[in-house]
């Protein structure tokens, strides 16, 4: 809600987290809430209690990671990406980070081009495929 501060959203989540401390769903969105936020390393940490009350859940796994990316700890976000896609390889957040870190880290346009076609496999409509494209041309461009 755009009347809303993000103050005051802290303060619901921070608020609902006491009331209900073992709900993983609200941990979860809380680290969404502090990555969109760009406060990564508390995002982090609501994913690592996400995961503490639900280890299954691989969204948050995959988001963990990308809030360790975002922190510069790049090896530590692709094993957490490499074990999401060892539990479920066909996770399109993971595939989708996985191609960016293939570009971004490996420069490696093949790999992620591949993934690029396993997302669009597995989900022809996802939103995200067209930044992805987008990054793979714009790489490719690079080496003409």
């Amino acid at each position: 809600h755009p009347d809303v501060s993000n103050d005051q959203i802290l303060a619901m989540f921070k608020e609902q987290l006491q009331k209900d401390p073992k709900n993983a769903d609200v941990w979860s969105r809380y680290g969404d809430f502090l990555s969109d936020i760009e406060r990564y390393q508390e995002a982090v940490d609501a994913y690592k209690e996400t995961l503490k009350l639900n280890p299954a859940n691989i969204d948050a796994q995959t988001f963990m990671g990308t809030a360790l990316w975002n922190l510069g700890k790049k090896e530590e976000a692709v094993a957490i990406y490499e074990k999401s896609l060892k539990t479920n390889p066909q996770h399109v957040p993971t595939l989708y980070y996985m191609a960016f870190v293939d570009l971004d880290r490996d420069h490696n346009i093949d790999a992620a081009s591949k993934r690029l076609a396993q997302i669009e496999k597995i989900d022809p409509s996802q939103p995200a495929l067209a930044d992805l494209k987008k990054r793979i041309d714009e790489e490719r461009n690079k080496g003409k």
